[in-house]
């Protein structure tokens, strides 16, 4: 990227936080520094899902990764576990057994095979 498009990215953040104080020429200068061997295109597509996900200003990694939902990965797991710890107890309440394929489907998606 260039120097004149991190700029952008580091003015586009400004704008949409109003509240973060004025930045320093130190500051643009490491942003500059980090962001030169991002493309452009992911660093203003990270950023947009910044602004759109996070009421803070974004950090240099926040705009730099190369996987938009890597940070969600956790919070998705979890959630799917209590969806499978649920399932289980309405079928152990119920007295009913989990639909055919359920075990294999889950154990593909433990193995991260979930698209077979």
């Amino acid at each position: 990227m260039t120097e004149q498009e991190a700029k952008f990215i580091l003015y586009k953040a400004s704008a949409a936080y109003p509240s973060q104080l004025e930045l320093e020429d130190e500051t643009i200068a490491v942003w500059i520094e980090h962001l030169a061997g991002v493309p452009f295109q992911r660093a203003i597509g990270n950023l947009d899902d910044h602004i759109r996900s996070s009421r803070f200003f974004p950090v240099i990694a926040d705009i730099v990764r190369s996987d938009p939902y890597e940070h969600t990965t956790g919070e998705v797991m979890r959630l799917k576990a209590a969806m499978h710890l649920k399932l289980l107890s309405a079928w152990e309440r119920d007295d009913t057994p989990p639909p055919d394929g359920y075990w294999q489907r889950v154990k593909r998606e433990l193995e991260g095979n979930s698209h077979e």
